[in-house]
């Protein structure tokens, strides 16, 4: 393959980290739009011989196109990059596969062709992980990096992400499963790409919560109570703090399966209670912070599940007096067009942008799917053009772009 060098300018940080990455396998932790790309780039030029393959991969298919596309602008001829997705074929992935230099594909894709023998990691002479913070637990880089470690005589890898995690033990887990011997770490402040990072601005606007989403909550509250206090007397709950996160619930509701594993079925009952809770915390989060849209088909999601399911805790909620107070409220407010007030807050920031720059271009995130058409319908008089990117995954996250139609 030809690579154009001359259209590559690292600056000096990149070069730094390339460096690094040539000699050892590195995670690179730069903030976003800083050039993790062409630093994996640069390495994939250095790697790249007579008879060898560039791995690079990414969670979503969106990210991988644009990998693929930035990648094409310095590598030629163009039809020695190839996109493996779960789309195409398994007959034509080992054509291509076998056929191409460069591999862009999600890791789920390359995970299940390894598994099935269709293809190997043994010409492989570099694998990039993006958004390589995911690489805990079962997520396929796990299991891509310890086959290719195996497997591959020359292999290197380059890790890439602008979150590694705030706590020590998820980024050494990181580090342990991708093999990684050296960190390059660069934040926003650094002197080497302070004169590179664009200065963002946050604004936190508030919003005072209606009575009857104020209503909503205080049945949803005496419901989590209830539970909370059983799991107190059941002496699973030790702390007396009125305020439990979710993670010290996922924590206990852990340790409570791992018992019952081990024949302790005693604790059978603060698993349902606790499974229980986590829900409730989910509801209360909802109409919260999210939309009356979103906790309603929440609850009818629930509904439905309970005409099949044997969970207790499923059972439990749909016929609790609370709850179903909560959801007969819900439904209630929406029929009166009543809705989290956030939503005509986001309508008023985006009009006073877009009649300030008729131009822009707006990112809207948000975490739950049953929000998008309520945003969408909540937009609509503005006359805005809309679309959406979904992620891959079992938490997807939709991002609308919205701007000014043509």
């Amino acid at each position: 393959m030809q690579f154009n060098k001359d259209k590559l300018d690292l600056r000096l940080y990149q070069q730094t980290i390339l460096n690094s990455a040539i000699n050892q396998n590195t995670l690179v932790v730069l903030p976003t739009g800083l050039g993790k790309t062409h630093i994996a780039i640069a390495l994939s030029a250095a790697r790249l011989k007579e008879n060898s393959k560039i791995l690079v991969l990414a969670p979503t298919k969106p990210l991988i196109l644009q990998h693929m596309q930035t990648f094409s602008e310095f590598f030629e001829p163009a039809d020695k990059l190839a996109l493996l997705t779960g789309e195409v074929s398994p007959n034509e992935r080992k054509i291509l596969w076998n056929d191409s230099k460069i591999i862009f594909s999600t890791p789920q894709t390359i995970r299940n062709d390894i598994i099935y023998g269709q293809i190997k990691l043994t010409d492989v002479s570099l694998i990039v992980f993006d958004e390589a913070h995911r690489a805990i637990g079962d997520y396929a880089y796990v299991f891509i990096a310890e086959n290719y470690a195996k497997t591959a005589p020359n292999s290197k890898i380059l890790a890439l992400t602008a979150s590694p995690g705030s706590e020590e033990y998820k980024i050494n887990d990181v580090c342990k499963n991708l093999f990684i011997d050296k960190i390059e770490y660069r934040s926003r402040d650094d002197s080497e790409v302070k004169d590179y990072v664009k200065e963002i601005e946050i604004h936190y606007k508030s919003v005072e919560l209606p009575d009857e989403i104020i209503a909503i909550k205080s049945r949803l509250e005496r419901a989590l109570q209830f539970r909370i206090d059983k799991l107190h007397r059941y002496g699973f709950l030790t702390n007396k703090s009125a305020i439990i996160t979710k993670k010290a619930l996922l924590h206990l509701q852990l340790t409570l399966r791992n018992q019952y594993r081990k024949k302790n079925f005693a604790v059978a009952r603060g698993i349902s209670v606790c499974a229980s809770v986590i829900k409730l915390k989910h509801m209360l989060g909802l109409a919260e912070s999210e939309s009356l849209t979103a906790l309603n088909e929440y609850f009818e999601n629930l509904l439905e599940i309970s005409k099949t399911t044997k969970t207790k805790a499923v059972k439990e909620l749909v016929g609790d007096f609370n709850v179903n107070a909560a959801h007969i409220l819900t439904l209630n407010a929406l029929e009166n067009n009543i809705e989290h007030p956030k939503l005509n807050l986001l309508k008023t920031i985006i009009e006073e942008q877009i009649n300030l720059k008729p131009t822009s271009k707006i990112l809207v995130f948000t975490e739950y799917r049953a929000n998008i058409p309520k945003i969408l319908d909540t937009l609509s008089p503005i006359k805005m053009d809309a679309h959406y990117f979904i992620g891959q995954g079992k938490k997807r996250k939709k991002v609308w772009i919205f701007r000014k139609l043509i």
